[in-house]
């Protein structure tokens, strides 16, 4: 979502593989367990260990059971859409635009696709821009022996998941310093600015348009100038940024 077998410690009946898509990934599905109590969950990591660790913390829990690994952020949307997880673990080494972007396309393309990020970082600013970006729990890897299987049935309720330090931290943030996305960033124009939270708030470039009184054609224009400055190379991860910009 390589050219790897899923860990051999599964508990499943078989392992299958699909069709090898054209740019040189394998998707490994893994056939779930008859019961229909279990939430699917799907993991995204290219880290075999973190596949094998979190396969090894569901192997132990009776309601949840892995459908398949994916090991790069180009086959996820053809994953969930073939295997029907009702949970998929995004589990990211850093915080990237890419990785920002990728949480809003599965919120946006998949609705009621519940989305637990495993972070390598421990950190409140993180958190916050996957939340905000529809990313129903964050978990530090760090906390993960500890806190997966809590995490992952807090999601699987559609309730969001934090741990408390990280959550004492965001309200310590909010309630000092306001709102973050009043904050001007260095370099851009009140124009650009403007732009910028339109996308936040979800608008296209045809209402974003209307909303300044000019062409579409100007509002495309002043976003290729914005993903220059911002050194973004999409729209997608443009309106990324904007959505999850502290």
């Amino acid at each position: 979502m390589s050219n790897q077998h899923g860990p051999a410690n599964l508990d499943v009946e078989r392992c299958t593989k699909i069709e090898k898509p054209p740019f040189g990934r394998w998707e490994t599905p893994v056939l779930q367990s008859d019961s229909p109590a279990k939430q699917r969950v799907l993991v995204v990591s290219g880290c075999p260990a973190f596949r094998a660790e979190l396969n090894r913390i569901v192997q132990g829990e009776g309601d949840f059971v892995v459908c398949g690994e994916v090991e790069t952020a180009r086959t996820v949307s053809m994953s969930v859409a073939r295997l029907n997880p009702d949970i998929a673990v995004l589990h990211f080494e850093s915080e990237t635009v890419n990785n920002l972007a990728l949480i809003h396309f599965l919120r946006t393309k998949y609705p009621a696709l519940r989305i637990l990020v495993v972070s390598d970082q421990n950190d409140e600013v993180c958190a916050e821009r996957a939340l905000r970006l529809g990313a129903n729990g964050y978990l530090p890897r760090t906390e993960m022996a500890h806190e997966c299987v809590h995490a992952l049935r807090v999601v699987a309720r559609m309730e969001a998941y934090t741990t408390p330090a990280i959550a004492a931290r965001m309200l310590k943030k909010a309630h000092t310093a306001g709102q973050a996305s009043d904050k001007p960033v260095p370099g851009l124009t009140r124009r650009e600015m403007k732009i910028l939270g339109l996308l936040a708030a979800g608008l296209d470039r045809t209402e974003i348009a209307r909303r300044l009184h000019v062409t579409p054609r100007a509002v495309d224009a002043h976003c290729v100038i914005l993903r220059r400055k911002l050194r973004l190379r999409t729209n997608e991860a443009l309106k990324a940024y904007a959505s999850g910009r502290v």
